[in-house]
């Protein structure tokens, strides 16, 4: 009697608090029927939560013994869809659930929401094609006096029009119109939405043979004036040394580094271009050229006097460390 009564239901339960919006949470996955140490208040919201869901279950096995088609609506991420009882009626695996964006429907805000439902529906979707923007639910509306969440929370009038088309055909009443299939109403030559014609991976151009280490990494421009610095700077360590002193600095990367810096501060420091003028440099560089020539001539002539018990390699490393010592007092970083 009832199920020729009634051909279809339509439930949308109050989400108070199977809300994720709630901050704190009162449910978990751990305790999706509420939290353990809720307020008197929250604890109330909760238990009526839980008796709005159990009722809405008997309603859903009933509706499914008795072939009535029902629509159950909650926002996607509502913790009434995480509770466990939905196992015990759940008959139609992934094609159970409508879900679709409001935005889809001509709104400003997005509001993701499932229709869980036994009737045509079930199983499509109808989400956000993500090329605009979506106004936040948050706050108050201005000139309305409301709050955001409020303003969303009817059907918008498009989503309304799909649910009446969709329910009355499943109950029968409109008998020449086929059931409603999404994607046959998409501009799409097949109904694979978004998907290739033929679909799988592209065949793979063919790799052209050449040798990575000559694929020029920066325009020439950029090379012609990389390569300009760097003759400034082996100039600019020659004037202070000579030929063995480039030869020394530019197989020594730790003071290569270190000369680089200084170097880039001279060039910082200085307004005029090509070789920098002694006046212009900055004071952390502040021996002259022609004063740091003979201390590095020195310095290699002390060098080769070693005493004679060090190894060849010893004297070396002796030689290389005092000259190290001279570039670093030259740019000034030691005393």
């Amino acid at each position: 009697m009832l199920g020729t009564l009634l051909r279809h239901l339509a439930r949308g339960p109050v989400c108070s608090s199977f809300s994720c919006a709630v901050t704190p949470s009162w449910r978990s996955k751990e305790f999706p029927a509420g939290r353990p140490g809720l307020k008197t208040c929250q604890a109330d919201k909760v238990r009526r939560g839980n008796a709005m869901l159990e009722f809405i279950l008997n309603v859903v096995v009933l509706c499914e013994r008795l072939e009535i088609v029902y629509i159950i609506e909650n926002p996607l991420n509502s913790w009434m869809w995480a509770q466990p009882a939905w196992e015990g009626c759940k008959s139609r695996g992934s094609s159970w659930d409508f879900i679709c964006d409001y935005c889809v429907f001509g709104t400003a805000w997005k509001k993701p929401t499932r229709f869980r439902t036994n009737g045509q529906l079930g199983g499509q979707r109808m989400r956000c094609s993500r090329d605009h923007r979506h106004l936040a639910l948050r706050g108050r509306v201005a000139g309305k006096g409301i709050s955001a969440t409020k303003l969303a929370e009817p059907y918008p009038r498009r989503l309304c029009v799909l649910l009446a088309q969709a329910l009355a055909q499943d109950a029968n009443w409109i008998v020449d119109k086929r059931p409603l299939d999404i994607s046959r109403c998409a501009k799409c030559s097949n109904c694979r939405i978004g998907e290739a014609q033929n679909p799988g991976p592209g065949r793979r151009a063919p790799r052209p043979d050449v040798q990575l280490r000559d694929i020029q990494l920066v325009q020439p421009a950029t090379a012609a004036l990389q390569n300009s610095v760097w003759a400034k700077f082996l100039f600019w360590v020659k004037a202070g040394t000579d030929d063995d002193g480039v030869v020394h600095a530019t197989a020594n990367p730790e003071l290569l580094v270190e000369l680089l810096c200084a170097y880039g501060q001279v060039l910082y420091s200085s307004e005029a271009e090509g070789p920098i003028p002694s006046r212009n440099r900055h004071p952390n560089a502040a021996m002259e050229d022609e004063a740091f020539l003979p201390v590095f001539i020195a310095s290699a002539q002390r060098s080769s006097a070693s005493p004679p018990g060090l190894t060849p390699a010893g004297r070396a490393l002796k030689r290389d460390a005092r000259r190290d010592a001279r570039f670093l007092q030259w740019i000034g970083l030691v005393e």
